[in-house]
């Protein structure tokens, strides 16, 4: 079964727990569009991971594949969605890749999905945009975002939009620092 988007707004409950812990299974709330962000993980009680230690994953489907420093958690909440995080045992480092079939292409989707994911996550999770940049990647509309919550976090989100499937990428962290370019550019369409 294929979400349209106001199911798919209306599937993922708001949970609240430590700052970190925010994203895990956390809805933007009714966003006009497809999906909710997800901004944390579960902590998977393993030490921070080294640059070697990075694990690659490919979905089930073949649809793309992923480094992350550790081994995912991978949930698939409903069908045509595949969420994977990783969390760090001191909670002060998590990634998390969401991946979502939205009901069919449509003309001007990844704005309209950018624009309502990016005013949710500022509403309700009371974020600030430090930086934004719209792009593409593989030919693709996505769009980079820099935030930092009131507890301090620092939150790197990048979106895209292929075809119909809509993909989130997070990284939250307690230190300002670059842009987490081995995570997004790890990522592949149908490795």
């Amino acid at each position: 079964m294929v979400m349209d988007r106001e199911s798919a707004a209306r599937s993922l409950p708001l949970r609240g727990a430590s700052p970190l812990l925010l994203m895990k299974k956390a809805s933007l709330g009714a966003m006009a569009c497809a999906v909710a962000a997800v901004i944390c993980a579960a902590c998977l009680g393993s030490g921070p991971a080294q640059a070697a230690d990075w694990v690659r994953y490919t979905a089930p489907d073949r649809s793309f594949a992923v480094s992350l420093p550790m081994t995912p958690t991978v949930e698939a909440p409903k069908e045509g969605r595949l969420l994977l995080s990783t969390a760090n045992a001191e909670d002060t480092e998590s990634y998390v890749v969401d991946s979502m079939q939205l009901k069919g292409p449509e003309e001007d989707i990844a704005d309209r999905l950018f624009t309502s994911a990016i005013d949710a996550i500022v509403r309700i999770k009371k974020t600030t945009i430090l930086s934004q940049q719209r792009h593409q990647v593989f030919g693709h509309p996505a769009d980079d975002i820099k935030m930092r919550s009131l507890e301090g976090y620092y939150i790197w989100e990048r979106m895209m939009v292929v075809d119909d499937h809509f993909y989130q990428f997070l990284h939250v962290t307690t230190t300002e620092e670059d842009a987490p370019a081995r995570f997004w550019d790890s990522f592949v369409l149908r490795p």
